[in-house]
């Protein structure tokens, strides 16, 4: 198993966020009292290598932090990655969905649950329509990930104050 912590900040707060990797990746963080844990139990759909391959896709990666793949005529031929870059690009991913997290945050303020169901039942299905899901990009993805967490930790901003309406 794999353990690491790491700080990122969410909502100007800084944030202790834990990632546990084993058979599936946990992430959890604790922001104004709140616990919140996600788990991914498994990365871009069936196979670690698609998402390895989006990640690297993405953007120019340290092949001696992430290991790299070799490409030959826009083929994959192979990868040349260890176990322990391989959970390397797995802790990045949770990194990124924690920024892409305060990146939602910043711009949906109070409505982001509203707006994650709205990603996952609108415009995430579009995207598949669009292309194969194994060729999905990885902003897109991370994406889709983050609105996914949102939805199922019932993420809820703290100090937003909403009139209480009760049935008459």
């Amino acid at each position: 198993m794999t353990k690491i912590n790491f700080n990122l900040n969410i909502m100007n707060n800084y944030t202790r966020i834990h990632v546990s990797i084993l058979d599936k990746t946990e992430i959890s963080f604790m922001l104004y009292g709140q616990l919140y844990i996600y788990e991914i139990t498994k990365w871009h759909g069936r196979g670690k290598y698609k998402f390895i391959k989006s990640f690297h896709a993405y953007k120019k990666r340290s092949k001696y932090e992430f290991g790299e793949l070799i490409i030959i005529n826009d083929e994959i031929k192979t990868f040349n990655i260890n176990k322990e870059q391989i959970n390397n690009c797995y802790i990045q991913g949770c990194k990124d969905i924690i920024i892409c997290l305060e990146q939602l945050i910043e711009k949906n303020k109070k409505c982001i649950i509203d707006y994650a169901i709205y990603f996952c039942k609108k415009i995430w299905p579009n995207e598949l329509k669009k292309t194969d899901y194994n060729q999905i990009e990885y902003d897109k993805y991370i994406t889709n990930q983050t609105c996914n967490m949102i939805i199922d930790v019932k993420f809820i901003l703290p100090n937003i104050h909403w009139d209480v309406l009760y049935f008459h």
